[in-house]
């Protein structure tokens, strides 16, 4: 049932295979091909060298693409051999050389370490942001760091609405001030009944958790409990996009 089909697979897996479908439908465009499924080998092929060389796409991308077009052909029923033959595996090999062999890599992300997230308060306390902002921002990666959150159990996808799997204040419990215990109803094990993680308090480095996530919830007032955890002062959701831009801008 179809049904059953779509609950197999996150609401994520779910984007990024439409983002595949999307890539080789717009090859197909370029290409003046007409799609015919299964894709055969020679097709394939040719999407590859489109993605790598005229798409610019890096050749992790389009692995992760190739693997969700051959995830959409056993959905289908249909034969996904040509998605993984081994010409395309020694393209995608032969692509990750090149790469390594350029004068211009391409910037890898930062990891955020300890001192990354003190440098992230540092810039964020000389902001001209509104202290409430301040609050939301610097509990919202303080949270995130010390929890090992993904930011979709965090944030949410849209500024003016959220779904089931957004952090709201019913799902935060403060012990004592010395920690606080965090029930991620919907995560990536799907286990049952959700996850609680407990974040403590950490001294010495201006950059605790526990004593963030205090500030932000006594600058919430009035407080509602069935609302987002992270929303900011004119009333709208913190969204893991605005999350990502303002870090560009702080670490700039």
């Amino acid at each position: 049932d179809e049904d059953l089909l779509c609950a197999a697979y996150s609401s994520n897996s779910w984007k990024r295979l439409s983002a595949a479908l999307n890539s080789v439908k717009k090859f197909a465009r370029d290409s003046g091909i007409v799609l015919s499924w299964p894709l055969c080998s020679e097709t394939v092929i040719k999407y590859v060298s489109w993605a790598l060389k005229k798409a610019s796409l890096s050749p992790n991308t389009v692995k992760v693409y190739l693997s969700d077009i051959c995830l959409y052909h056993k959905l289908k029923g249909l034969d996904s051999s040509a998605c993984c033959s081994f010409t395309v595996r020694t393209m995608l090999k032969g692509a990750v050389n090149l790469n390594s062999y350029s004068v211009n890599p391409k910037p890898r992300k930062v990891v955020v370490t300890l001192s990354i997230l003190k440098l992230i308060g540092h810039e964020l306390s000389l902001s001209g942001w509104c202290e409430a902002k301040k609050a939301a921002f610097w509990a919202a990666c303080t949270v995130a760091f010390f929890g090992s959150f993904r930011m979709g159990e965090l944030l949410c996808l849209n500024d003016n609405n959220f779904s089931k799997d957004t952090l709201l204040w019913s799902d935060v419990f403060f012990e004592e001030k010395n920690s606080v215990t965090i029930h991620v109803r919907h995560p990536k094990s799907n286990k049952q009944g959700g996850e609680k993680i407990v974040v403590f308090s950490f001294v010495g480095h201006n950059c605790c958790p526990v004593r963030a996530l205090l500030r932000f919830k006594n600058a919430c007032s009035p407080l509602n409990c069935m609302l987002p955890v992270f929303t900011l002062p004119d009333g709208t959701y913190l969204t893991k996009e605005v999350f990502n831009s303002t870090l560009m801008i702080l670490l700039k």
